[in-house]
Parts: structure tokens; C-alpha cells; sequence
């Protein structure tokens, strides 16, 4: 049988990449002129610090605040891709990706598989690593894909 991949789709990806950037270099625009609205407070903390952000027509500010804020976008997705767990089903194993690091729990050590609030739980038997994270997928998607692979699907 074919394996079953739960990961952020290639859409997805486009999708958070470009949320992030163009949100990154939204605020990168807005800050000079929130700050110079934040500068006119009496109690704002750093009212220095904002008036400066915000009367300055400075090429590096007009330039850089955007830029920065691109750069805090694309890092911000690739924080959120790096975390998001993947999951590779076959009959033989449950192969996890998260963080940069890859592990395998194979099935004949799976006791459980379930979903609690909005996480999947993989449950293993031994000294086999468990696995509690959220998953790529509607809670059907996940546990359809489970059950085509054999494992056991505890109910909620």
C-alpha cells in the first residue's frame, strides 16, 4: 500500500509565506506613522524613540522599516514550517519530521492512536517514542489515514 503524507501542503506554504511577508512589510510601512501618533501621548514609555521613527524622512527609515519587516515575515514562516510536525504513514511505520529532526515509530509498537482537544496523540508501547502534537489536516483526514494504514483508532 502507498504511504499517507500529512504535512502543511505546498499551497499552504505559499499561502503562510505570503501572509507573513505582506504583513512584515505592513507594519514595516505603518510604524513611522503610528509612532508618530504613539510619540503624542504624555505617557507613552520612549516618547523620544517614537518622535524620532516618526518625523524622521530618513531613506534608511522609509527603506528599512519594510525591509525589516519582510525579513521578520520570512523568518516568522519559516519558525512556523519548521514546528508544524509532518507525518509519513506506511503499514510499517509513522514517521515523524519536526524541528529538524526525524524519528520513526513503527506500528507494531502503536497501542493508540487518538485526537485530544486539537492535537493528534500516537501512543507507543515499550521504551518507542510517543508522539502528542498538532497535525496537518481535518480531524477525519487524520484519523481516515490512520485506519487506511491499520492503526488503532481510539475514539474521543
Amino acid at each position: 500500500m502507498t504511504e499517507t503524507r500529512l504535512e502543511v501542503s505546498r499551497n499552504g506554504k505559499a499561502l503562510l509565506l505570503l501572509a507573513t511577508v505582506v504583513g512584515g512589510v505592513s507594519l514595516g510601512v505603518a510604524l513611522p506613522v503610528f509612532s508618530r501618533w504613539i510619540a503624542t501621548w504624555q505617557w507613552a514609555p520612549a516618547q523620544s524613540v517614537f518622535r524620532f521613527i516618526g518625523s524622521t524622512d530618513q531613506w534608511w527609515i522609509i527603506v528599512g522599516l519594510p525591509l525589516l519587516g519582510l525579513l521578520a515575515g520570512l523568518g516568522f514562516a519559516r519558525y512556523v514550517l519548521h514546528r508544524t510536525p509532518a507525518l509519513l504513514i506506511s503499514d510499517q511505520e509513522v514517521r515523524i519530521t519536526q524541528d529538524g529532526q526525524s524519528w520513526a515509530i513503527p506500528r507494531s509498537k502503536v497501542t493508540g492512536v487518538r485526537r485530544e482537544k486539537r492535537k493528534t496523540v500516537i501512543e507507543a508501547s515499550g521504551d518507542g517514542e510517543s508522539f502528542e502534537g498538532a497535525v496537518v489536516g481535518s480531524p477525519e483526514e487524520i484519523r481516515d489515514a490512520f485506519l487506511r494504514h491499520g492503526y488503532p483508532w481510539a475514539s474521543e
